[in-house]
């Protein structure tokens, strides 16, 4: 639908692509909108004193867990679950996601400023 509706409003054929067209009109497709607002979710239960306490009690970096001098030891450790329904909760989706986000992006910085980086982080992938 968003392809449809990016083709219509540009006048473009049923079959064109649209990813220039999505990153000149600023949009984000829908997969991206959705890790966007996860993030942004993430960030603020790591930032923000009483956002989503459970979330923040639960996540832990990986140098708490060892002293080894990995690469890894700035992300957050991935909880393991066995249910495979339980991998799609905000717990392990959004620490698998914020995880894959450049270092730059996941230091501690304003909401707002947060969020123009980010967009434009996946509009960057266009």
């Amino acid at each position: 639908m968003q392809k449809k509706a990016i083709r219509a409003v540009n006048a473009l054929e049923y079959n064109a692509h649209t990813n220039n067209y999505f990153k000149s009109m600023s949009i984000l497709k829908l997969y991206d909108l959705f890790n966007y607002q996860t993030a942004i979710y993430f960030h603020k239960a790591l930032h923000l004193p009483d956002f989503d306490t459970g979330l923040n009690r639960t996540l832990e970096y990986q140098f708490n867990i060892h002293d080894h001098h990995t690469r890894n030891r700035n992300n957050f450790n991935i909880k393991r679950f066995n249910i495979k329904r339980s991998k799609f909760n905000i717990q392990h989706s959004g620490t698998r996601l914020f995880n894959s986000l450049p270092r730059a992006l996941r230091e501690g910085m304003a909401l707002s400023k947060f969020k123009s980086l980010l967009k434009q982080h996946y509009l960057s992938k266009y």
